[in-house]
């Protein structure tokens, strides 16, 4: 196997509109904006802003 050729894998937080933080692992690098998130109520992910 080649060495050094796989991106970085690092946890991030993923920061939800409604207030909510998710732990995540990602390859991005950085902290992530989320408009919605599955602890919104489902009728909240069809209104419109």
């Amino acid at each position: 196997m080649k060495k050094d050729i796989h991106p970085k894998y690092e946890e991030i937080t993923a920061n939800c509109s409604c207030g909510n933080v998710i732990k995540i692992r990602s390859t991005a690098g950085h902290d992530l904006n989320l408009d919605v998130c599955g602890k919104m109520p489902p009728v909240l992910h069809w209104q419109t802003a």
